[in-house]
């Protein structure tokens, strides 16, 4: 996942935030929601981002592991443990 992605997703969660409150509601009311909501997105792909960061070999079959099958307990215990495995660096640049 590239970075540009992630601040389009983050800055459509803060344009969806201001249509709330432009219909009335509080945009400090969604404002609690919008960091919970980024918190819970960064625990849930912490193995693809270990992954990444690690420069796993197998980083993309991981991250669609924990895309798919992340929301099991199983499945996110699954990836975090096959990116925390010890593997030979990959020699491709990030």
């Amino acid at each position: 996942m590239g970075v540009g992605r992630v601040i389009v997703g983050l800055g459509s969660l803060v344009a969806s935030g201001w249509c709330v409150a432009a219909e009335g509601g509080s945009a400090v009311q969604f404002l609690p929601g919008l960091v919970a909501l980024v918190l819970l997105l960064g625990l849930y792909f912490l193995p693809t981002f270990i992954a990444h960061r690690r420069r796993h070999r197998n980083a993309l079959a991981l991250g669609a592991l924990n895309l798919l099958l992340g929301w099991t307990l199983l499945g996110w215990v699954a990836a975090l443990v096959w990116a925390l495995m010890h593997q030979p660096a990959d020699p491709r640049p990030l």
